[in-house]
């Protein structure tokens, strides 16, 4: 769930149920995060993707590292991420529906006409609208099968699992139907009214009306619950992943293109058609020899290795043939890359538009860490010196211990108050700890 100013996470009960008091929590997210750009969360590596600048970034949570990893021509308007395949998918102003994999770096057209979309990864299956009223259902690289509706729809989910569809209407009104077999003869089962945006989780129907987050079930009642209160929403997805023990990650399978989940629960390198998969290979068939390939979305090698666009003219042979390494106009340390005839940092890839939400000059980097390291070195200055300082003071104080025995002895002076100077040792320790905290806190800023 969002807001206009911040992410909220909820948990659910593991069969789909919300708990007696369902809570809340806000994410920690960086300021750079644009919320009211195209956005996405994986939860299992805890990433926040974000569209800005007309780059795909990618923010981790854990360490606030800020890594722009494409350039996408075209203008994102929605996106969703796959854990289990490392594939984001998104639309873009030209109503594609899109596939790009993190581990190959290569993307496809799924789809054309597309106006909307979500993925359910539990079932591995994409819901779309097309143009003209059309509702759509299909596995990530397989052929769609299509419903035409009577309805002027902006959202779909088709459910196989439970024989259900939800088709929400440009009135914002959720028509509930459920089918046999045929997913094309489909039975009236419910209405909601006035609902922006929806969720569901078998028998478990999440929505927002007005900003508020409402629950029914859909199998026990039409009534419906009011979750949260004295809360407002803009937006609502589930995430709800897959735990099962997979025979292959997709990163040691090292597919051409793309790694896909299949029904007996394993994962396996896939083709999207129409090309079809021979010695691990993906080719075109032979009726259709110059059929349209999957692009590389980052730097493509000579090899057909397609590579992030960070590592051009740094010395390092990432492609394996050398070929990230010729017609260098300006080389770059191993720890930067060439772009624009400029040096940029690895986490700042090379597009031909500027980058805003880090600094790609790896002289600020350098900076900032000199910052850093002038900061632990005051630390650890301030740490090796207090000994000293300590020592110092020690015998400063019995000196002066002396001297005023001295002075007691040699002039007939009343004896001093104790409790005077153990006040001024424990003001003085008092001062020395908020020294040592401010010293502690150096490190992290």
């Amino acid at each position: 769930m969002s807001s206009t100013k911040n992410i909220y996470v909820s948990q659910i009960m593991l069969n789909g149920g919300h708990f007696p008091k369902q809570q809340t929590v806000g994410v920690d997210i960086s300021k750079k995060v644009k919320l009211n750009h195209p956005i996405t969360f994986d939860y299992l590596q805890q990433n926040i993707f974000n569209y800005l600048d007309e780059y795909f970034t990618r923010f981790r949570l854990q360490d606030q590292n800020i890594k722009v990893l494409y350039y996408v021509n075209d203008p994102i308007i929605d996106m969703e991420y796959d854990s289990q395949t490392h594939v984001l998918i998104y639309t873009n102003d030209r109503q594609e529906l899109k596939i790009l994999s993190l581990l190959s770096s290569y993307e496809y057209v799924v789809s054309d006409s597309v106006t909307w979309f979500t993925y359910s990864p539990h079932q591995r299956l994409l819901s779309t609208v097309m143009s003209k009223n059309y509702f759509c259902y299909f596995e990530l690289l397989g052929s769609p099968t299509c419903i035409k509706s009577a309805f002027e729809l902006i959202q779909s989910f088709v459910d196989l699992k439970n024989s259900r569809i939800l088709l929400l209407t440009k009135a914002k009104s959720l028509i509930i139907q459920q089918f046999v077999n045929d997913p094309s003869n489909l039975q009236p089962l419910a209405e909601v009214a006035d609902v922006s945006h929806f969720a569901v989780y078998d028998d478990h129907l999440y929505f927002l009306t007005k900003g508020q987050l409402l629950y029914r079930n859909l199998k026990q009642n039409n009534i419906n619950v009011l979750l949260i209160k004295n809360a407002t929403f803009n937006s609502l997805k589930l995430h709800r992943e897959s735990f099962e023990g997979y025979k292959y990650t997709c990163e040691s399978l090292n597919c051409a293109f793309f790694c896909q989940s299949t029904l007996t629960d394993e994962l396996t390198c896939g083709c999207p058609p129409p090309l079809i998969q021979v010695d691990k290979k993906c080719i075109c068939p032979k009726d259709d020899p110059h059929c349209k390939m999957p692009h590389c979305a980052g730097f493509l090698c000579k090899n057909s290795k397609c590579l992030i666009n960070n590592v051009r003219c740094n010395g390092v042979n990432d492609c394996g043939d050398n070929s990230d390494e010729i017609d260098c106009k300006k080389k770059c340390s191993s720890d930067t890359h060439s772009c624009r005839n400029k040096c940029f940092i690895k986490d700042a890839v090379c597009g031909p538009v500027d980058i805003s939400v880090i600094d790609p000059d790896p002289k600020t980097t350098r900076i900032k860490r000199r910052i850093y390291a002038s900061l632990i070195a005051l630390v650890c200055l301030a740490l090796l010196t207090y000994p000293v300082y300590r020592g110092a003071k020690l015998i400063y104080g019995i000196c002066r211990v002396r001297r005023m025995n001295l002075n007691l002895h040699s002039q007939a002076l009343e004896p001093f108050e104790c409790s005077e100077l153990l006040e001024v040792e424990s003001a003085s320790a008092d001062i020395m700890l908020m020294g040592s905290i401010i010293n502690i806190n150096l490190k992290y800023l």
